[in-house]
């Protein structure tokens, strides 16, 4: 093996990591998922929301911008992009409705494609270090089985952490700095179709590398800010097709809390992380802030505060400086605005209020944790293989920190056991819902800060196109709906009610249409768990 070309070395490494991908894509989830009929296993949690937001995009009609959902979040509508429902594919998918039933999922096939990517790339970051096959393979397996990414089957869009290895590859590639720089270009336009958390997470690897190239003067000024022009244009069209922008007031308070710990790195926070190591202190809102390495790779660390010779310098190289700068940006600002090591403050920041406001955006900031982790992970890996020791001694070392790290995050990437079928609604309750509301347009509940059950009221958006007022949504413009909501009132009180809407409140709250009762103009009727209102038709 040893005499095997680097080119034919890779391709059997890189072979290799992702049908090890595969094969924790089928031992945690299985092929069931990969069915698009199959939807049951998204009838829980974010995956509800990011599933039937989908649906209902999909299936009204086109408008402009083209992911702007006026039957969702009535009167002001949403973005599909708020639902979480993966803008690049809901769009391609929509555009095959003639072929593609909008009830269908694509998410299995998403979470698929992030795992054969995630090894892929594991594989591509080690080609360019000259090692043994085995020990190749070896390390894609601790990079691509990271618990940062199999910890976030939470929110299906964000498990797209091969884009991080994608930008390592490109940062550490022997290839030319202008090409660099059109690969990360050609990502950054991907990640604005993604999410807008990875979006910014790539913006500050293209900057940094952009300065870089300016400072050693390999692209001219006017050239760089024309390639910045081209990106701003760029992201801010897509964001405004998405429909980001529909919504006015989103910035989101809370800064902070869902930042990371200086201590996320031995953390697990849970006790579904790790086998070994129970969760230390850590407020259990700082869940996003998850940046645990695991036990094999936490062993493999402690060497290297014990090395006589040890030269930092050999890594972090001036060539790989914005790399590494990019990376420890990302990590401070995972743990701001307050500093903490367990409950311990080292450092805090006092931001100005409308500093807040735009980082309030990015509010679960602990996210940017995650290319500090696959650093380390890289770095102790490299410390480990590229050693003088001999290569019986590493591969038989690795192997069993491979087996511990296994063991120990097997909580992670056990079968998750999920039930064949698709979506069920109450039927009888939705032809209630369909023969009451008849011509009327809009389903509108009162109060809207209430958190009920909108599964069968966005099927009704779907199926039928009413609007309604009650979901979940990554942001939203809380002023309004709170103005929105006293008006709502007064109209149930007052008895004003639109011609084209329904109104409706839990069965307990009945007595909110006390005024209408006696009055033969209106119609009332309990459905389910509520108690509905309308104007008589005409």
């Amino acid at each position: 093996m040893e005499q095997l070309p680097d080119k034919t070395v890779f391709i059997i490494s890189a072979v290799i990591s992702t049908l090890l991908a595969v094969l924790i894509f089928y031992i945690r989830f299985s092929f069931l998922i990969l069915n698009p009929k199959e939807t049951l296993w998204l009838n829980s949690s974010d995956w509800l929301q990011n599933y039937l937001g989908g649906y209902v995009f999909q299936s009204i009609p086109w408008q402009f911008p083209f992911g702007v959902n006026n039957l969702l979040n009535y009167p002001i509508g949403t973005s599909m992009g708020y639902s979480d429902s993966i803008p690049i594919l809901a769009f391609l998918f929509k555009i095959l409705k003639p072929i593609w039933n909008p009830e269908y999922q694509y998410l299995g096939l998403w979470l698929f494609i992030c795992y054969i990517l995630q090894g892929f790339f594991s594989a591509l970051l080690l080609k360019k270090w000259n090692m043994h096959i085995i020990l190749k393979i070896m390390c894609s397996f601790f990079l691509f089985l990271s618990p940062v990414l199999l910890n976030r089957f939470g929110h299906i869009t964000l498990n797209c952490h091969w884009i991080i290895l994608a930008i390592f590859c490109i940062f550490l590639s022997r290839i030319s700095s202008n090409i660099k720089l059109f690969y990360l270009t050609l990502i950054l336009l991907f990640s604005v179709w993604i999410h807008p958390y990875i979006t910014l997470m790539v913006i500050v690897f293209y900057f940094m590398f952009l300065l870089n190239m300016i400072f050693l003067k390999e692209i001219y000024l006017k050239y760089a800010f024309m390639n910045i022009i081209g990106v701003c244009f760029f992201t801010y069209f897509s964001w405004y097709l998405i429909g980001y922008f529909h919504i006015k007031g989103i910035y989101d308070s809370g800064f902070g809390i869902y930042s990371s710990n200086l201590n996320s790195f031995f953390n697990p926070l849970t006790t579904n992380a790790s086998q070994f190591i129970n969760p230390l202190f850590t407020p259990s809102d700082k869940f996003e802030g998850f940046g645990y390495l695991g036990l094999g790779i936490l062993i493999l660390t402690i060497p290297l505060f014990f090395q006589r010779n040890y030269n930092i310098k050999q890594f972090f190289d001036k060539k790989y400086f914005y790399l590494n700068f990019s990376v420890f940006l990302l990590f401070l600002f995972s743990l701001l605005p307050i500093i903490k090591f367990f409950d311990f403050t080292i450092f805090a920041i006092k931001f100005p209020e409308f500093i807040l406001n735009i980082f309030g955006t990015f509010r679960s900031n602990g996210r940017y944790i995650w290319p500090m982790c696959y650093l380390i992970v890289l770095y102790v890996l490299l410390k480990w293989v590229l050693s003088n020791r001999s290569l019986s001694k590493k591969i038989i070392i690795l192997f069993f920190l491979l087996f511990i790290q296994l063991w120990d995050i097997y909580p992670l990437y056990k079968r998750i056991l999920f039930q064949s079928g698709n979506i069920s609604y109450d039927e009888e309750s939705i032809k209630k819902w369909v023969t009451f509301v008849g011509n009327k347009k809009n389903i509108v509940f009162y109060p809207t800060s209430a958190d009920i059950a909108y599964k069968e009221f966005w099927y009704l958006s779907a199926k039928y196109g009413y609007t309604t007022n009650v979901g979940y949504f990554s942001r939203n413009d809380d002023i309004f709906l709170k103005k929105n909501e006293q008006i709502i009132l007064k109209i149930i009180s007052d008895g004003n009610f639109d011609k084209n809407s329904v109104y409706y409140v839990l069965k307990g709250q009945k007595y909110l249409f006390k005024n209408i009762e006696d009055n033969k103009n209106f119609t009332c009727q309990e459905i389910g768990s509520y108690y509905a209102c309308k104007l008589v038709d005409d």
